[in-house]
């Protein structure tokens, strides 16, 4: 009775908080937002409610982007990786994640000189992701770290990335992953001078998508 009852007040109290991170972005007030976000994170996480924690992580990399503070979130992150480090490592390996784009992001756009702490948290998430078999989490973070080293010319390093996710992908019968995979893979083929590599592959993606649109639209009917 005791544990219903805390996991029920867990619950309320994540939602407690959510409502008042929106409030205070719908009153302009982004940085408190964005903390009462993370703290609506660490209450959902807490409780085991996947739905609180996951809304809340989005809305706290949404409101991060608007900040556009890479300093400011980049310590709620970080605190929220030491908080979940522990007894929660699938949300220490999301926010692993989620600081590793806001890091490409700043680097993307000239904010910083190199994208060393994007790769870091990238391979910190994959790494936990993967200890974890979260497959789906996993293979995004290695699409998304190939990307990072073929913006600096380490391509080979991409392909391996590729490969494992596109394999990921295919393992979890995900046609649109499989697709952006692909794609990427012809892109980094091109790269190489292996143009009939990258034949292959961006005819993999071109059927890939054709056949994922395909599905979308009898799904639709």
């Amino acid at each position: 009775m005791s544990d219903d009852f805390s996991s029920n007040d867990a619950v309320d109290f994540g939602q407690y908080i959510l409502r008042s991170a929106r409030e205070h972005e719908a009153a302009n007030d982004r940085r408190n937002a964005a903390k009462t976000f993370a703290h609506a994170w660490r209450a959902g996480a807490s409780g085991n409610n996947l739905e609180i924690s996951s809304v809340s992580r989005l809305e706290l990399f949404s409101v991060s982007l608007l900040i556009n503070d890479l300093i400011f979130s980049s310590v709620l992150y970080r605190d929220l990786i030491s908080t979940f480090y522990l007894d929660n490592r699938f949300h220490s390996a999301c926010a692993h994640h989620d600081l590793g784009k806001l890091y490409r992001n700043a680097w993307e756009y000239n904010e910083i000189i190199n994208p060393n702490d994007a790769i870091k948290h990238f391979i910190a998430a994959r790494d936990e992701f993967c200890d974890l078999k979260e497959v789906r989490s996993s293979a995004c973070v290695e699409m998304d770290l190939a990307h990072v080293y073929i913006n600096i010319e380490k391509v080979d390093q991409a392909v391996a990335l590729l490969n494992s996710a596109r394999q990921k992908w295919t393992d979890l019968q995900d046609i649109n992953g499989m697709a952006e995979s692909a794609l990427s893979l012809g892109d980094c083929f091109t790269l190489l001078g292996k143009n009939e590599e990258a034949e292959k592959f961006y005819a993999q993606a071109s059927s890939e998508f054709d056949e994922a649109g395909t599905s979308r639209s009898k799904e639709t009917r």
